[in-house]
């Protein structure tokens, strides 16, 4: 049996399609199954066993051609796009991949999937990861009332780039404080990290991981605290290795979440009052805590700061 998904979206949406990975490799353990991914979230899977073949889509016209060839080169039993919404590039995709079934979001556009999934209207409520089981369901596959956490693996080169920084730090247990976030208003300020970091960090070793985008604010709170570790990741495949590690992950709402959850590592994180998005990508940790906005108010950095310690 010869699966083909795709999932081009961020390096969240990438890790939270991995509980349906290894549920269809649980269901059919002689499978081959090859993804087609992103340029920007392709290397979370890479050393993933359940994984033959990763396609990476890119959109330079030359590019695109080499993918599409690389599509079509197997013809597959199914095809999956478990987006519950409409998505121009994977109906384009659609078109080119030859598969037995297709299974994905038609709406009211032409029909390209043969199996069409219920809709983000009528998802409403519903952990992503349950949404994406959703196009599993002509498999026989489904889920009962505990939702799979996300299953990452590490390598050996990632494993001893972290066990390296943590050994030249004498650093054994400790608390992972994540910048970075998909945008500002999901993110908070040098001077609202300053307060928190201030309260903790006597107590903690603490390890700071950020985007290169935050390199200047990593760089002041560093200045401002000696003892703080900053870390530097070269990929988000180190970023897995050292939340895999830790013994706490702080973090707005954002991939490490999912990352997080994937090896039931605790997590508190930082929400806006927006219900619907909490339920579609809460964490699964078996040990997390929430902190929101207010009602009505969008802008993480507007979370108190009593609330949070």
């Amino acid at each position: 049996m010869k699966f083909l998904f795709i999932q081009l979206g961020r390096i969240g949406d990438i890790v939270l399609l991995t509980s349906a990975i290894k549920a269809v490799k649980e269901k059919y353990p002689d499978s081959i199954i090859d993804i087609i991914s992103g340029r920007n979230n392709y290397q979370v899977l890479k050393g993933n066993p359940k994984v033959n073949n990763i396609i990476v889509y890119d959109k330079s016209p030359l590019k695109l051609l080499k993918t599409i060839t690389e599509i079509r080169k197997t013809r597959y039993d199914f095809y999956i796009d478990p987006k519950d919404h409409h998505s121009t590039e994977g109906r384009l995709i659609a078109g080119f991949v030859k598969a037995e079934t297709k299974i994905g979001f038609n709406g009211n556009k032409r029909k390209i999937f043969n199996i069409s999934i219920p809709s983000d209207i009528e998802n409403s409520g519903l952990h992503s990861i349950r949404r994406i089981f959703n196009s599993l369901k002509p498999l026989s596959i489904s889920i009962g009332e505990i939702i799979p956490r996300p299953e990452l693996f590490t390598n050996i080169d990632t494993d001893v780039y972290v066990d390296s920084f943590l050994s030249e730090n004498g650093i054994e247990k400790f608390i992972v404080i994540n910048l970075s976030a998909g945008s500002k208003s999901r993110m908070l300020t040098v001077e609202k990290w300053s307060e928190i970091i201030d309260k903790i960090i006597n107590e903690n070793r603490l390890v700071l991981s950020f985007a290169p985008a935050e390199n200047e604010m990593a760089k002041v709170l560093s200045k401002k605290f000696i003892k703080l570790h900053l870390f530097n990741s070269r990929s988000i495949n180190d970023v897995i290795s050292l939340v895999k590690r830790t013994k706490l992950l702080i973090t707005p709402n954002t991939s490490l979440v999912h990352i997080a959850s994937a090896f039931d590592t605790p997590i508190i994180a930082f929400y806006d009052s927006d219900d619907e998005d909490y339920k579609k990508f809460m964490p699964l940790s078996t040990k997390h805590r929430i902190v929101f906005t207010n009602i009505g108010r969008s802008y993480l950095d507007e979370i108190k700061i009593e609330n949070i310690l």
